[in-house]
């Protein structure tokens, strides 16, 4: 009987480790929503999170609401960085990541400045006028209204 109920006992209990291991989550997330100046959502802009430890990074892009999303990542440091063309990129350094926990970054971008850059390069057109040998042209302009006022 003593036997029977230790070999319970046993069998209870790894069934409660195992099930316990099987619950715990290896990773965590980062997560946030980024804004412009006026508090307004900002989708499209390119997120950028890299581990410290590893020089490893992902890309993610806001959606409608501003919002993203990074899951399953891994325990350790991480930079990110939000960028997106007229405004000032947001950086945030040294965010610490742990196992089972969610990490928020909210970033406000600021409008920044459009660097754009215009290249234009051609040889020069030479042009060919006609000779002008005793030659003129006389030019003369005539207005007529299209709509008289003082004649109705």
């Amino acid at each position: 009987m003593k036997g029977t109920f230790a070999a319970v006992v046993a069998v209870l209990a790894l069934s409660v480790l195992a099930t316990s291991a099987r619950a715990q989550v290896l990773y965590g997330s980062i997560v946030g929503t980024v804004t412009d100046s006026a508090d307004l959502a900002v989708p499209g802009a390119t997120v950028t999170i890299t581990h410290v430890e590893t020089n490893q990074s992902r890309d993610a892009a806001t959606n409608e609401t501003g919002t993203y999303t990074f899951p399953n990542v891994a325990a350790g440091t991480y930079n990110v960085e939000v960028t997106l063309p007229g405004f000032q990129t947001f950086r945030a350094q040294d965010i610490v990541v742990r196992l089972n926990t969610a990490v928020r970054v909210d970033a406000r971008l600021t409008v920044g400045s459009l660097q754009e850059s215009v290249t234009v390069s051609a040889a020069a057109v030479l042009l060919q006028t006609p000779p002008t040998h005793g030659t003129s042209l006389k030019i003369s302009f005539r207005y007529k209204p299209a709509f008289d006022v003082y004649n109705q």
